[in-house]
């Protein structure tokens, strides 16, 4: 009688575990896809499940941009890219100021030591302008 009693409760634990465990709503779940939320993000309140991934993914970038703003946080391709069409000598000069260092090898190419990037210039000789920058 002993062993049918363990038999019957292993037999009743068996089927217990092999039913699908179902943490979240099939309907949470589709939104948690549709948004490209995962349920932290979402808790956390740094994803929105009503939006799509898209419109969340745009939210994402424009609040890096503002925190980006409020702390004074340099940015590096904004930066170089608005040297375009600007003096070359006066650009070397700005690039300067910003803690790059000039090559010695390679004329209009740059380094930072803090950003860990180098930033070339393309200089179109015929009017001394940047046409082009390239970051590495």
């Amino acid at each position: 009688m002993m062993i049918s009693k363990k038999l019957a409760f292993a037999l009743l634990l068996s089927a217990f575990a092999a039913l699908p465990a179902h943490a979240i709503s099939e309907h949470y779940r589709q939104q948690l896809e549709r948004s490209g939320c995962t349920q932290v993000t979402e808790s956390e309140g740094i994803c929105d499940i009503h939006k799509t991934r898209g419109q969340n993914q745009a939210a994402s970038e424009a609040k890096a941009r503002a925190m980006a703003t409020q702390t004074g946080a340099f940015d590096l391709t904004q930066f170089a890219h608005g040297l375009v069409g600007k003096d070359a000598a006066k650009s070397a000069e700005q690039l300067k100021a910003k803690g790059f260092r000039p090559s010695d090898e390679t004329p209009y190419l740059f380094w930072s030591d803090k950003e860990q990037k180098s930033v070339q210039l393309v200089v179109d000789k015929h009017i001394n302008t940047v046409s082009k920058v390239i970051i590495k």
